[in-house]
């Protein structure tokens, strides 16, 4: 191959890395303004409903412990105090299991929580500090009472085509996954050690999914970047050395990238 060949493959697969990292990203700051407004629309129109079904005590019950779980969750100011939220939680989860199907309340509720936890996350959390066991601890509890319901797909989330996300999931797209987003943009992959720890700490509390789409969209495809780029004179590290901290944490993943060294290999 050419070096006007490689060039032109290296700027080609640049380009669709950082084209899809920043639709993404573009993507994930549009849902989050508006996903708010969309709540309180969803609501109003529930609230109207509830007006011509004067009977339905149970609905009104559920608007109720909504809107007293969004005031609780309003006033976080640390990790403690989702415990209190969490309680109210499993409260509107047992009320709401009648009601799901015809109001999609569970939705709203789950898109309720992730926008008050991404806030929190994007106040407290410090992506660089491994000291966040406590907020791991917390998204673990958040797990038991949302991950339990791999039936309710949400009907507005997917990562892909075929994959709709469960409650949890949907969770940690909405609050986790943007800031961590960001944080893989950023990253140069000739330092991974804060990255592979990042992952490494959160691999319990990451939906399958997650994991996957973080692996194959974001990791893997800037490795690949990294190895088309790769010059054994003017590079850093080796490409023995950039991968291979990434193995235990991706396995064969990884494995199949050093295929593309060969001819580049020092």
């Amino acid at each position: 191959m050419s070096h006007t060949s490689d060039e032109q493959q290296i700027a080609s697969i640049e380009l669709t890395l950082v084209d899809e990292v920043i639709s993404s990203m573009e993507k994930s700051i549009i849902d989050s303004q508006t996903r708010e407004r969309q709540i309180r629309e969803k609501i109003e129109l529930l609230q109207n409903d509830l007006k011509q079904c004067k009977d339905d005590q149970k609905l009104e019950q559920v608007l109720s412990l909504i809107n007293e779980f969004d005031e609780k969750a309003k006033a976080i100011n640390d990790v403690s105090d989702f415990g209190v939220v969490h309680e109210l939680f499993e409260q509107l989860k047992q009320k709401l299991l009648l009601e799901n199907k015809k109001f999609e309340l569970w939705h709203i509720a789950v898109d309720m929580l992730s926008n008050h936890v991404k806030e929190y996350l994007k106040l407290k959390w410090n992506i660089n500090n491994d000291d966040d066991y406590d907020i791991i601890h917390m998204f673990l509890n958040w797990k038991t009472i949302l991950n339990d319901d791999e039936n309710i797909l949400s009907p507005n989330y997917e990562i892909s085509s075929n994959e709709k996300m469960n409650s949890y999931c949907q969770f940690v797209w909405n609050c986790w996954m943007p800031l961590v987003q960001d944080f893989i943009f950023k990253w140069n992959p000739s330092q991974s050690i804060d990255l592979i720890d990042l992952i490494s700490r959160w691999k319990l509390c990451l939906p399958q999914q997650i994991f996957e789409h973080i692996r194959d969209e974001f990791i893997v495809q800037k490795l690949k970047l990294e190895i088309s780029s790769f010059d054994p004179v003017l590079s850093a590290i080796s490409i023995k050395e950039l991968l291979n901290p990434w193995e235990e944490l991706f396995g064969n993943h990884i494995k199949e990238l050093y295929q593309l060294t060969e001819p580049k290999s020092t």
